[in-house]
């Protein structure tokens, strides 16, 4: 019983950091939920997983290309050499 809820423990940091900070959002929803008991510890595995995988998808490959995208060159170099 220990070795799964350690392992449980270790998946949901390891999930936590390879989506943060919208994932982290995500676990702590999810850790809410378990605290108020609105659902199980085992029943917080398959949620969060999806929520984070989703959070994370966005974030990674929609919110911050968005944020660094590279506007017009000329505009970009004229910034740089003001």
């Amino acid at each position: 019983m220990l070795i799964g809820e350690v392992a449980s423990s270790a998946f949901i940091l390891i999930i936590a950091v390879l989506t943060f900070p919208l994932g982290f959002l995500g676990i702590v929803a999810g850790l809410m939920a378990i605290i108020f008991g609105l659902i199980t510890p085992v029943e917080f595995i398959v949620p969060m997983t999806l929520l984070c995988t989703a959070l994370g998808y966005y974030q990674w490959f929609h919110l911050l290309p968005r944020l660094f995208r590279r506007r017009d060159r000329k505009e970009v170099l004229e910034e740089i050499f003001k």
